[in-house]
């Protein structure tokens, strides 16, 4: 078994090799706020970010991969649960 991780990972150009996909959706207030600790911390600048977003936003809107995920997890949920033991399950929207 091969995990491949990252937002363009499962995009459509890998569709024919890929066994299953995981899309992880998280709202954009906690992707805010995860970007400017990592800019904090020093992982990246601001700039950095900028350029990552300014490629990252039109591959979602054209690849859309989230549209061949094999499961969509939320990854920001709010519902109270052990992170390292236990996964909440939706049913359909």
């Amino acid at each position: 078994m091969l995990i491949v991780e990252g937002v363009g990972s499962s995009r459509q150009e890998l569709a024919a090799w890929i066994d299953a996909t995981l899309w992880v959706q998280a709202d954009e207030e906690p992707i805010a706020e995860r970007n400017a600790a990592r800019i904090e911390a020093g992982e990246t600048t601001s700039a950095g970010l900028a350029g990552w977003m300014s490629e990252e936003r039109p591959f979602l809107a054209e690849d859309r991969p989230w549209e061949r995920a094999t499961a969509i997890v939320a990854g920001t949920g709010e519902l109270p649960h052990k992170d390292c033991a236990e996964a909440l399950v939706a049913g359909p929207a």
